[in-house]
């Protein structure tokens, strides 16, 4: 009976120092803290599918000519051969239509010079008053500036 009893004994001791062990090297706190940053982590890898997935069609959307049309004309203002391009201008007065007797001021950067070879209002031809090729096309690549 004693012996019945101190084994009991033993095998509560045992069990108890076995917990204690478990309870104090057991890294339940760092097993918590992982399982939050675990969920952070696949919350952000979410976001980055996501943007993989909108890449993937901007990708896919550029292969199109039409798209690469669209865009060499609206930030670049590059038209196709045969078209001749217009500026248009919003009205100098913000009240009231134009009055038709006015002239509004406009800027000679934003007139477009007729073409080579034609003759102005004097009937000489006309002096190049519009920088060349190159000089626009920079003008027109303004994102190397940012760079």
């Amino acid at each position: 009976m004693i012996a019945l009893r101190r084994a009991r004994l033993a095998l509560a001791a045992a069990l108890v120092l076995a917990a204690a062990i478990i309870g104090f090297e057991f890294p339940f706190a760092e097993l918590v803290h992982q399982r939050g940053e675990l969920a952070s982590l696949d919350a952000s890898v979410a976001h980055v599918v996501g943007a993989d997935a909108a890449l993937r069609a901007d990708i896919a959307a550029l292969s199109s000519s039409a798209t690469l049309a669209a865009i060499a004309h609206e930030q670049y203002g590059l038209v196709r051969p045969g078209q001749q391009p217009y500026v248009v201008l919003p009205p100098t007065r913000a009240a009231g239509p134009p009055s038709g007797l006015e002239t509004p001021e406009i800027p000679p950067a934003d007139l477009i010079a007729a073409p080579p070879g034609t003759t102005g209002a004097t009937g000489s031809p006309s002096a190049p008053s519009e920088p060349g090729f190159w000089a626009r096309v920079v003008d027109r690549l303004e994102f190397w500036r940012s760079l």
